[in-house]
């Protein structure tokens, strides 16, 4: 018995009783018979491996991304606060049209400021007072509120 593996890649081409066969039939099946082999040496030609060992057709080049200037990384920022006053750090790359967060980070670490978040385990980021604008609700924390409460009484 053979084993299973070798049964699927053992190919087996169709009998053709070429003496049955007119004239025109033995030359089309000649034709189709040239025509696969061409195929299958343009194919392995194509899968030819280069020098370092890469292939030429397999993989696509990765594009690098670039990191931009300064200005641009902060205005696309200031955009994701527009609609949140707090954001995690997914929250704010995928806002931010998915640039890398190596690039992010350290104008987010200028422009904002880090917050524990206790149920998620992660920071928080939310804009530094000086880059707020006047309209955006103030952040509040219970810390605050349990001072007001004690100097009114």
């Amino acid at each position: 018995a053979m084993k299973k593996s070798l049964q699927n890649s053992i190919k087996l081409k169709e009998k053709v009783d070429v003496y049955t066969l007119t004239e025109a039939e033995r030359k089309r099946h000649a034709d189709k018979q040239i025509e696969e082999n061409r195929r299958e040496r343009d194919a392995l030609r194509n899968r030819k491996t280069t020098k370092n060992g890469a292939n030429e057709g397999g993989k696509p080049k990765r594009v690098k991304s670039v990191r931009k200037d300064d200005e641009v990384y902060q205005s696309l920022i200031f955009a994701a606060f527009d609609q949140q006053s707090v954001l995690s750090q997914k929250d704010m790359v995928q806002k931010c049209s998915g640039e890398k967060w190596n690039f992010l980070r350290p104008i987010v670490e200028k422009l904002c400021t880090a917050h524990k978040d206790k149920g998620k385990n992660g920071k928080l980021w939310a804009l530094r007072p000086e880059y707020r604008l006047s309209t955006d609700a103030k952040l509040e924390s219970h810390h605050d509120e349990d001072h007001e409460n004690d100097n009114t009484q």
